[in-house]
């Protein structure tokens, strides 16, 4: 990882403790990013540890990445990288238990759980075109995680844990910004064999 980029890790693998599940988050995303076409990008959260069980762990970038404690966006200035002040996010604080038992997201060992998500206008808003951004995850702790299955569980939510899970910072996703919208890929036609007629 970039040394620029350490000021603005909160949590790290070396903050991960014993007993509790190891995830990894993976970021993946396009290098241009046009102002009025959506932003899609990947999130995977992948089970990185070396213990069977299956564990319970509510994460989504829709709604615990883009909270005040998620992701970042960096501006790569002459000067270096600087920290956009975003405005405010309209998503209420978050509970510390999950609310639906739709909600328990099951982690087993070296699987991965992926969505696609898109930049969230907040974000769009600081952007200028022209310009080079990183969206940046700094890491984030959870007390909100168990080990077990979801279908054996009883409960209407997770109960919180005395040692936090830690969702490691450092990945990200680095874009230059376009005006307009993002061009349609055609692909060349096949080419056609002209045959002629005597």
């Amino acid at each position: 990882m970039d040394e620029a980029l350490t000021p603005y890790l909160r949590w790290t693998q070396k903050d991960c403790l014993l007993g509790t599940p190891a995830i990894s988050l993976e970021l993946q995303g396009l290098e241009k990013l046009w102002r009025r076409t959506p932003y899609l990008f990947e999130v995977i959260l992948r089970r990185v540890d070396n213990r069977d069980s299956p564990c319970l762990f509510d994460w989504a970038p829709h709604i615990q990445g883009f909270v005040a404690s998620g992701f970042i966006l960096l501006h790569h200035a002459c000067e270096g990288l600087r920290q956009i002040k975003l405005p405010q996010s309209t998503w209420p604080p978050l509970l510390p238990w999950v609310t639906e038992e739709s909600c328990f997201i099951e982690h087993t060992l070296r699987r991965a759980q992926r969505w696609m998500d898109v930049l969230p206008d907040r974000f769009l808003s600081c952007l200028t075109a022209g310009e080079r951004y990183t969206l940046f995850w700094p890491g984030e702790r959870y007390a909100t995680w168990e080990w077990g299955v979801a279908k054996n569980h009883f409960d209407s939510y997770i109960p919180t844990q005395d040692t936090s899970l830690i969702l490691p910072g450092g990945p990200l996703l680095t874009f230059t910004v376009e005006e307009g919208e993002q061009p349609l890929h055609i692909p060349n036609p096949w080419p056609v064999e002209v045959v002629s007629r005597a």
